[in-house]
């Protein structure tokens, strides 16, 4: 795993208070951890950002790090939204938030959301989540940076299935069967298996 050391204060200015920096949408990461109790569910929130390329995390997303206190994952309330910053190899530094959820069916979801806003300023987005015919191979690396992040979470929490990619556009991205995942994909399917985790990334453009 590529590890990047602490951003310094020059790094980090003026990522959150962009205009749009927050909008658009957000490529995500979802992490479904089926009938777990909230203390795993903190668990697995906690060990998002632990992961070497994420620094944090922050209360405020409309201040930016430089001017307001760090908190910790741990210390702060399970519905809380966590803002940091994400150091995309290749790329660059951009805004980044966790928020978690819990279903009806009592299935907790921890999300990493890569708004769209602040994810242009360093990768060639195009209209992306609209189809434009521009070239998706930033997708696939960004993708795959995502699913080292799934699999440094798994180890410290095991969840049933991880999803990658725009989310909002995908009411039924969810299987109906454990394992299952669509013949055409649009976003990205990480299924645990016996021999760790089997990613199968997206199979079509631009979902629009």
């Amino acid at each position: 795993m590529l590890y990047h050391p602490a951003m310094t204060q020059h790094e980090i200015q003026r990522l959150f208070t962009v205009p749009g920096a927050w909008g658009g949408g957000s490529h995500e990461l979802t992490l479904i951890l089926g009938r777990v109790d909230d203390a795993s569910l903190a668990s697995a929130r906690e060990a998002v950002w632990t992961f070497p390329d994420l620094e944090g995390c922050w209360l405020r997303r409309d201040v930016e790090p430089a001017n307001q206190a760090r908190v910790t994952a741990s210390g702060a309330a399970l519905k809380t939204a966590l803002h940091g910053i994400a150091r995309i190899p290749g790329a660059g530094s951009v805004a980044c938030a966790t928020s978690v959820r819990r279903e009806d069916d009592g299935r907790g979801w921890l999300h990493l959301h890569l708004p769209f806003g602040s994810l242009g300023t360093v990768l060639p987005l195009g209209d992306y989540p609209i189809d434009d015919g521009g070239d998706l191979s930033w997708r696939d690396a960004l993708d795959r940076w995502l699913c080292q992040l799934a699999e440094h979470v798994h180890r410290t929490v095991p969840f049933e299935l991880a999803l990658v990619g725009w989310l909002d556009g995908q009411p039924d991205a969810l299987p109906s069967e454990p394992g299952e995942v669509p013949d055409e994909r649009w976003i990205g399917y990480l299924v645990p298996g016996p021999e760790g985790l089997d990613w199968h990334p997206p199979n079509q453009g631009a979902p629009i």
